[in-house]
């Protein structure tokens, strides 16, 4: 039955990464830098102490597709994770040890008919 058991799970996760593809970004977080990986892209990192803002960005384009991001910007760039990658507690748990980060923006309604950002936190 192992063999049974293989294969329904790995039918399962082809059926998930179909229906939830954000599921396949990983982000990694250490006491240095983020990392984003995706098995078909090149990892993009960023330093902690090139953080400059993180921002909640949502777009129209939702429910089917996903329509709401963290954005981590640098003074040359930054990253853009799906809500729902692989390792976003661990990302949220991290932003949350900045000082004055706003958990309140986190928690805030976002209309589902226009583009909408929203500030979490900014470097002093």
């Amino acid at each position: 039955m192992k063999w049974l058991n293989d294969i329904l799970s790995k039918a399962r996760a082809r059926r998930e990464n179909q229906l939830f593809p954000e599921r396949q970004f990983n982000v990694t977080v250490n006491e240095t830098s983020v990392v984003l990986s995706h098995p078909e892209q090149q990892s993009q990192s960023i330093a902690w102490d090139d953080l400059v803002e993180v921002c909640i960005a949502a777009t129209d384009e939702g429910p089917w597709i996903c329509d709401w991001f963290w954005v981590l910007r640098t003074d040359g760039g930054g990253l853009v994770i799906p809500r729902g990658a692989s390792g976003e507690l661990g990302l949220l748990e991290r932003l949350q040890r900045l000082p004055n980060f706003d958990n309140g923006a986190v928690l805030q309604p976002r209309p589902r008919n226009r583009d909408f950002q929203v500030t979490c936190w900014k470097r002093e």
